[in-house]
């Protein structure tokens, strides 16, 4: 797994924990409101490299029919406003502009369907309760 994926696993983890926190004592907690809270949640972060970003907004505009296939179309599409915004804005050209967005960042959420936050959230959980210390 690259930086950025465990980044924003443990990213997302930490938005469940906070959601749970929130929550009412007395009430259930169910798993599918608690992941599909945390991915609708902001983001605190671009999980992705300069260079794909890039190269994904530029296919973005280059291939609007094809682009409408992406399964992350939308977040792709809400980079690529944000870049036109900053390019507008302040007259930067567009690497600088993607630069600045990303260094920002903040997206509206993680862009993943509520059954994918679901199996995130049991497979995130897994992994960090390997890892935690057990008295002998």
């Amino acid at each position: 797994m690259t930086q950025s994926t465990l980044r924003r696993d443990r990213d997302f983890l930490m938005s469940c924990r906070r959601i749970i926190k929130s929550m009412d004592a007395d009430k259930s907690i169910k798993v599918s409101d608690v992941s599909a809270a945390a991915a609708a949640g902001g983001v605190t972060g671009y999980y992705m490299t300069y260079d794909y970003a890039l190269r994904m907004i530029r296919y973005v505009r280059a291939h609007p029919s094809d682009a409408a296939k992406l399964r992350k179309r939308l977040m792709w599409e809400e980079l690529a406003a944000r870049v036109d915004g900053v390019m507008a804005r302040r007259g930067l050209s567009q690497r600088d502009a993607l630069a600045h967005v990303m260094a920002d960042g903040t997206m509206r959420g993680y862009y993943i369907a509520p059954s994918t936050a679901m199996r995130k959230f049991y497979t995130v959980r897994a992994k960090a309760r390997r890892h935690i210390r057990r008295p002998l």
